[in-house]
């Protein structure tokens, strides 16, 4: 509903466009009459002058350029104009060196009858037949003042600028000048609080809306840039305790005092014809820039894995893991070629992995992703992890651990006797197959372990005695096999534990066909195994390597002894 101000000119009415606390924000226009401006203002020109280029007007003009032309001199009685306006002169003659006045010029000096403007053109001066002038009916109007221009009555309209002209009246008579004032202090009122979406997840946010002049603005401006503090003067948006991760070191998290930031900011037009020549809406989003944190379980390790995804704006150092060389943080600036170079991403030693994206042109996602849970305990290798480790049971062979030869001699009936030769195996070490006893452990490092098998925790006191970072081989049963044929008995042993064993085949005197001797050939008969007996304790069966998230797994399997 327009609202009526007193004004010193007349017809003077004013129009509410923008709800403000503020009445210096009201637009209002002001009714201007057609006589004083534009082709219905126009004045009779008497006469048309012109002089070369003076040190003191025009020398210097349109952007500052150095142009070849004349000043030319209008005379018209009381005309009116001041220096600055522009006026449209019209059926002017040409000059005597051809120069044409015509065309709408910016007045550079003026005094009561005569102004003066500037107009391009290369030859000696150029003058005007003042009977040719006023045959021709050579007129002078003042234009509709440039958008932007102040207010003239700068004391109770100091703000204010012209921003649109449109005709009153179907016949011409009347002009409208629309008239707004910068708007001030914006950011006391101009807040929305909502959320808003970047990389996938949801921020809270702050936009703020701005009118301003349109010639204002600049992209990229040096006053706006991602990650600026969002100004709050009324004190509503104050800074927030939040969980941060902190990818510089220990603690990987901690409390941390956050205030919004700028996320980015566009222009729109206000969709007022009145308005939208001269101002523009400039929308300016903060947002409470958190760290978004995942937790989640790993049924291949038993652990928690944890996801963290960052943004990161243009400029903002950033600690990348390799930034310093391989396996070496070091902070680069978001946005650069070493920021974005594939050597400074990827997984570290603790089996952490980093990744960027490009969001916009200033906005970067960071996501850290453990491949392994962390905290884990340390592996016997250095830079490894312990990952898991269970009990459990499964099918093992224990071959017969072999104890003796027993021989017993056998009376026959014509007198003679005949040895009956038994071997014996150790009492509870018969040999079977069946369930055992047995210990997983997982151990995980970045790069490939120099041997491909472990030793557990509790053997470490023998780990790498010579601090080459390799261990010994796992334990496996190399059995002994053999059979003797002797000349007073045969026995044979297959797939047993032992030592070495020899054969006693030894012929006294008495014996009525061999001569005396000893015939127990090979010695030994019967080679020693490895181990030769079961282990006393547990002991390490296998240790297999294989690709795991980037590094490697080794598994490593632990049997225990029937007898515990």
């Amino acid at each position: 509903m327009p609202i009526q101000r007193t004004q010193p000119s007349p017809e003077r009415q004013s129009v509410l466009t923008f709800v403000s606390p503020s009445v210096a924000d009201l637009l209002f226009f002001e009714t201007v009459d057609a006589k004083t401006v534009g082709a219905g203002g126009g004045k009779l020109v008497t006469a048309i002058s012109s002089a070369s280029q003076s040190n003191t007007a025009g020398s210097v003009t349109d952007s500052d350029y150095h142009e070849v032309g004349f000043l030319v001199q209008v005379t018209s009685a009381s005309h009116g104009y001041a220096v600055g306006d522009v006026v449209t002169v019209e059926n002017a003659p040409a000059g005597s060196n051809g120069l044409s006045a015509n065309g709408t010029f910016e007045i550079r000096e003026e005094d009561t009858d005569t102004f003066k403007y500037f107009v391009r053109g290369t030859g000696s001066t150029s003058s005007w037949t003042g009977s040719a002038v006023t045959a021709a009916d050579t007129v002078v109007y003042k234009e509709h003042p440039q958008y932007g221009t102040a207010h003239p009555d700068t004391e109770k309209f100091p703000n204010h600028k012209l921003c649109h002209v449109k005709q009153a009246d179907p016949n011409g008579l009347t002009f409208q000048y629309y008239y707004a004032a910068d708007r001030l202090h914006q950011d006391d009122y101009n807040f929305e609080y909502s959320q808003a979406d970047l990389g996938g997840n949801k921020y809270n946010t702050v936009v703020r809306t701005y009118v301003n002049l349109r010639s204002d603005f600049v992209d990229p401006d040096a006053n706006y840039n991602a990650g600026d503090l969002m100004p709050d003067p009324g004190n509503v948006f104050r800074p927030q305790n939040l969980i941060a991760y902190n990818n510089t070191g220990s603690p990987d998290e901690a409390l941390a005092s956050l205030d919004y930031i700028l996320l980015t900011r566009q222009q729109k037009r206000i969709g007022d014809q009145e308005l939208d020549a001269l101002f523009v809406i400039e929308q300016r989003v903060y947002f409470l820039r958190i760290d978004i944190s995942t937790q989640k379980l790993d049924p291949a390790t038993d652990g928690m894995l944890k996801i963290v995804e960052k943004v990161v704006y243009r400029g903002e150092s950033y600690l990348a893991p390799h930034g310093g060389g391989a396996d070496t943080p070091g902070n680069e600036e978001a946005g650069t070629v070493a920021f974005e170079a594939e050597s400074v991403w990827g997984l570290d030693a603790s089996g952490v992995n980093h990744e960027v994206e490009q969001l916009s042109k200033d906005w970067w996602k960071v996501t850290i992703q453990d491949v392994i849970p962390q905290g884990l305990d340390a592996g016997p290798i250095t830079n490894s992890k312990e990952v898991r480790r269970y009990f459990t049971y499964n099918n093992f062979t224990w071959p017969s651990v072999f104890e003796d030869v027993f021989f017993k001699p056998v009376a026959m009936k014509n007198g003679t006797s005949k040895t009956v030769v038994t071997v014996r195996h150790k009492d509870g070490k018969e040999g079977f197959t069946g369930p055992t006893k047995m210990e997983v452990i997982q151990y995980w490092k970045k790069d490939a372990f120099t041997a491909t098998n472990l030793l557990d925790d509790d053997l470490r006191v023998n780990f790498d005695p010579d601090g080459t970072g390799t261990i010994s081989y796992p334990t496996s049963f190399r059995t002994s096999s053999a059979n003797y044929a002797g000349v007073q008995f045969n026995v044979s042993a297959n797939n047993v534990l032992c030592e070495a064993q020899e054969a006693k085949d030894f012929i006294g005197t008495s014996h009525p066909v061999y001569k005396m001797g000893d015939y127990g050939f090979p010695k030994p008969w019967l080679r020693a195994s490895t181990p030769t007996d079961w282990p006393s304790s547990a002991f390490i069966a296998s240790a297999n390597q294989k690709p795991f998230r980037g590094g490697y797994l080794v598994e490593v399997v632990k049997v225990y002894p029937p007898s515990t």
